[in-house]
């Protein structure tokens, strides 16, 4: 069974209930995705990183989705790379998904060719009934045919969102018969621990994800 975060309770530091407060009022819901950081602790050094480190970290579970290609991946140990940034859309999200992607395509593009190819991006649907193996795969390829697409059961896809710290919700439907699906729209960065250490929001700049990454590649030893 996959684990989701720990809740807060009455009996929790008034820092860390300050930091909850904080959080609370910076997630948002924009075009169908549910943004802002969810963070437990603030990192040891406040200027090492533009993200939110996560310093006790998520562990990543043992789950095992499908690929574009119908192949097994198994979101724990099949990267293959030190560094593991994941993020969690589809392919009918109205803008946040895309703008978020590009970011993320055009800062690693930003990073010279042996740290770039240190990072595996995996992209989790979270609709699975309209984002067909094909379909998600000619999307992802708009950025970069290496990134890693998956797919699964909703409710499997929820929890493993919900283990490394993301927001998936239900459906809104729109006047001309589709819908919207409600998530995160932030990007998770994970160490070669596999251990969830730092969240991005949407809106994170070209630079800063950029310099982020070259940090967190590089601290993998």
């Amino acid at each position: 069974m996959v684990r989701t975060r720990p809740q807060l309770g009455a009996g929790a530091p008034l820092q860390v209930l300050a930091a909850w407060v904080l959080l609370v009022g910076l997630t948002l819901t924009t075009a169908g995705c549910v943004t802002g950081p969810e963070r437990e602790s603030a990192p040891a050094d406040p200027d090492r990183y533009t993200g939110s480190w996560l310093s006790e970290g998520y562990p990543v579970p043992d789950v095992t989705l499908s690929d574009t290609s119908g192949g097994h991946f198994d979101v724990q140990t099949s990267p293959s790379r030190p560094v593991t940034v994941m993020f969690f859309g589809y392919t009918h999200c109205p803008e946040s998904c895309t703008a978020v992607l590009d970011t993320l395509h055009s800062a690693l593009d930003s990073l010279p060719d042996h740290l770039a190819g240190k990072v595996q991006v995996v992209v989790v649907s979270v609709d699975p009934d309209r984002d067909s193996p094909e379909a998600l795969r000619t999307w992802l390829d708009r950025w970069d045919g290496s990134w890693i697409g998956l797919r699964g059961g909703l409710d499997e896809v929820r929890d493993l969102a919900g283990a490394v710290g993301v927001e998936v919700g239900g459906r809104r439907a729109l006047p001309d018969g589709g819908y919207q699906v409600a998530h995160g729209a932030q990007l998770v960065g994970v160490d070669r621990d596999d251990t969830a250490r730092l969240v991005w929001v949407e809106g994170t700049g070209v630079a800063d994800l950029g310099r982020d990454l070259e940090t967190f590649i590089k601290e993998q030893k």
